[in-house]
């Protein structure tokens, strides 16, 4: 787990992968079941924007765009 957003909502795991696996979300998914966040979010460098159960995984400029753009927390 890399970093939260807001006030806990949303956890971020940064990964340089092209091709995130489920064993790369081991992490999250303990922050998840210690924390529970509203949303859980891998960013990395795979083609397109995909979920792995509930994990949401976005390339880093789609993250970037939708963050900016008030779609992650919120305008």
């Amino acid at each position: 787990m890399d970093f939260v957003l807001g006030e806990g909502q949303i956890a971020v795991e940064v990964k340089g992968s092209s091709r995130v696996e489920g064993k790369d979300l081991n992490g999250l998914k303990a922050f998840e079941r210690d924390y529970s966040p509203d949303q859980s979010i891998v960013v990395c460098t795979e083609a397109r924007p995909r979920k792995v159960g509930k994990v949401l995984l976005l390339p880093v400029q789609e993250f970037l765009d939708r963050l900016w753009g008030g779609r992650i927390l919120g305008a």
